[in-house]
C-alpha cells in the first residue's frame, strides 16, 4: 500500500462528524452497542451481513487471538471481539481511521478487546505465529504487491489456523468505472482474476478449503445504497459516508454497475494455514 491509499480513505473531521451523528441519532444518553453502531461501521457492500458470514467460517473462539487486516474503523473487529468474546488487534494504514478506531474502542467499552494499531498490511509488525486467526474483508484491492502481502499473513499465523478473505476481483466484462470505494480512479485500484487470487493464497501455506461467489449478494447490497443515498437526501445520520466521505454514493452506484456487467466479481476464500 502507499501514501495515495492513505489519502483516499482520509476525511477532514471525520472525528467531529461522526460525533454529531451520534447526538442526532442517540440524543439520549445511553450506552451504546455494536449492533447500534452497525449500520455505518462495516464499511463493506453488505456491511454487517459481510462480517457475520466471516464469522460463520472463521468460528472463532472465546479468548481467540484475531488479526484483522485492514480494519477500517473497527466495525467488524468490535463485532467480532463483543459477539465471541475473543481478542481482535486491527491494523489499518489510515492513521484518521486508527484515531476514529481508538475513540469508538473507548466509547464501546472494547478498549481491553480490540487493539488497533495505524500499520501496512505488507510489512506486519508482528512475530511469526502470533495469531489463531487472520481475516481481511475488501482490502486486496488496495495491494499491488499480493505476494508480499499473503506471505505476511500467513508468517502471522500458527500452524492450522484460519483465514478468510472478501475480495472484489476482476471480471471478464469492460474495464470497471471510478470512482469505486476503494479507489478514485485505476492508479491505486489492484484488480486480478479470482484464479490468481487464489493461486498466490495457496503459493504462501494457506490452503483453501472453502469458496464462495457473493457477487449477487454484492450487487444487491450496492442497488439498496443507491436507494438510500437517494432517500437520504444529505442526511448526517449514521452510515457508511461519515467514513468514507461524498465520493461514496457515486461509488456505490459503479460497483453496482460493475457487478452487473461482469466488470467485478466477489468472493469470500476459507483457508488453513499449513
Amino acid at each position: 500500500m502507499n501514501q495515495s491509499v492513505a489519502d483516499h480513505y482520509t476525511q477532514k473531521d471525520m472525528l467531529a462528524r461522526l460525533r454529531r451523528a451520534l447526538e442526532e441519532s442517540y440524543p439520549v444518553s445511553k450506552p451504546l452497542s455494536v449492533d447500534d453502531l452497525a449500520a455505518a461501521d462495516h464499511l463493506h457492500a453488505r456491511g454487517v451481513a459481510a462480517t457475520q458470514s466471516l464469522a460463520t467460517g472463521l468460528k472463532p473462539h472465546s479468548g481467540d487471538a484475531v488479526l484483522d487486516v485492514g480494519c477500517g474503523v473497527g466495525g467488524p473487529a468490535r463485532w467480532l471481539a463483543d459477539k465471541f468474546n475473543c481478542h481482535v488487534t486491527g491494523i489499518d494504514i489510515t492513521p484518521e481511521y486508527h484515531l476514529v478506531s481508538q475513540n469508538l474502542n473507548f466509547l464501546l467499552r472494547l478498549k481491553d478487546k480490540v487493539q488497533t494499531i495505524c500499520a501496512d498490511a505488507v510489512a506486519l509488525p508482528f512475530g511469526d505465529a502470533s495469531f489463531d486467526i487472520a481475516y481481511s474483508q475488501y482490502v486486496i484491492m488496495n495491494v499491488e504487491d499480493w505476494t508480499t502481502f499473503f506471505n505476511e499473513t500467513s508468517r502471522i499465523l500458527r500452524p492450522g489456523s484460519r483465514y478468510m478473505i472478501s475480495a472484489v476481483t476482476r471480471g471478464a466484462g469492460p474495464p470497471p468505472q471510478y470512482p469505486l470505494p476503494w479507489a478514485p480512479d485505476s492508479t491505486s485500484s489492484h484488480l486480478l482474476p479470482s484464479e490468481i487470487l487464489k493461486s498466490e493464497l495457496e503459493k504462501s501455506g494457506l490452503m483453501i478449503t472453502h469458496t464462495r461467489d457473493c457477487t449477487d449478494e454484492n450487487l444487491s447490497a450496492y442497488r439498496r445504497a443507491v436507494k438510500a443515498n437517494v432517500a437520504r437526501d444529505g442526511s448526517s445520520s449514521l452510515n457508511p459516508q461519515l467514513f468514507m466521505g461524498t465520493i461514496l454514493p457515486e461509488a456505490q452506484e459503479n460497483s453496482a454497475v460493475g457487478y452487473q456487467n461482469g466488470a467485478l466479481n466477489a468472493i469470500e476464500i476459507l483457508c488453513h494455514k499449513r
